[in-house]
């Protein structure tokens, strides 16, 4: 048996009397080969670049799935997402409310001051508005005061 260590490498190797190869001639020495040592080291990296792969890939899809999950949280729960909509449209509803009630408070005003122009001014708006202004009654008016 032959033995042979490789210092590169760290590796102790020895060899036994291949029975199925072809002899060796006599005297000739029995070592190892580059290919072999080679193939021994290139094996050991191939597992870790192996390795390095997928944790490469690993950490990339939960970079990307941290980036999605982020946008979409902000989607739903953000200043703008889905839960603000709700909101926005109660809102909007309610002004439409409010919105209304203003046009017909403004229909009434204009309708009032198209009585008091000066082609036509109604009498009895004339009058109304000067008993207001004046705080006097005509004798023929009752006046019911509350408590």
């Amino acid at each position: 048996m032959l033995t042979r260590e490789f210092r590169t490498i760290g590796v102790r190797c020895t060899l036994a009397p291949d029975r199925t190869a072809d002899p060796v001639p006599p005297g000739a020495a029995r070592f190892v080969n580059a290919a072999s040592t080679k193939r021994l080291y290139r094996g050991h990296m191939v597992i870790r670049r192996g390795l390095r792969s997928v944790l490469i890939t690993l950490a990339l899809y939960l970079v990307s799935s941290a980036v999605v999950g982020y946008f979409l949280f902000h989607a739903q729960h953000g200043a703008r997402g889905l839960e603000a909509l709700g909101g926005l449209r109660e809102k909007l509803t309610e002004m439409d409310g409010e919105l209304a009630a203003l046009a017909s408070e403004r229909q009434d005003w204009e309708k009032r001051l198209n009585l008091m122009r000066d082609e036509a001014v109604d009498r009895d708006l004339l009058e109304e508005r000067a008993r207001a202004m004046l705080g006097r009654v005509h004798r023929n008016d009752v006046v019911v005061m509350g408590r």
